[in-house]
């Protein structure tokens, strides 16, 4: 669990029975920034009895935390495998990329498209569904690191 990328933003502990506590969690995606509350019960009186008695916040989250890390420990590696995937399906090789038009007074921007390859960006292009691109003459799709590609936007 050391590797994963996550930070303990809160913890508290409350009485559920004989000898048992109830510990939430709360944690941070370091990677989004999006928080997750855990919960578990925990048996070991140790460890809420020194929690009881520090008076450092974080280390006291950590110290609950570590009671019922074990227990929720593949909730969190769910959570954030789900967090990356999200994160993966937003990210583009090619995002945002500019849709211009020259006229009289120089260039004119139509729009932003993104993809994973110049083709893909090129086919949201030709493919818009909102006609932003369309009838617009020779276009220009310009990439950050290579020759803008020219279309004729006439011909979509």
């Amino acid at each position: 669990m050391k590797n994963l990328d996550y930070s303990i933003n809160y913890a508290s502990a409350t009485f559920s029975g004989y000898g048992h506590y109830k510990v939430e969690v709360l944690l941070q995606s370091e990677t989004t920034g999006d928080t997750q509350k855990f919960y578990a019960t925990t048996t070991d009186m140790r460890a809420i009895d020194e929690w009881k008695s520090i008076e450092d916040l974080e280390e006291g989250y950590k110290i609950l935390f570590d009671c019922i890390e074990y227990e929720i420990s593949d909730e969190i590696i769910e959570w954030l495998y789900t967090e990356q995937i999200s994160l993966k399906e937003e990210t583009y090789l090619f995002e945002n990329v500019a849709v211009v038009t020259k006229d009289k007074s120089g260039y004119k921007t139509l729009g932003f498209v993104s993809g994973n390859t110049i083709d893909e960006v090129k086919n949201t292009v030709k493919e818009d569904k909102n006609y932003r691109f369309r009838n617009n003459g020779i276009i220009e799709i310009c990439f950050d690191d290579r020759e803008p590609v020219k279309l004729n936007s006439n011909k979509f």
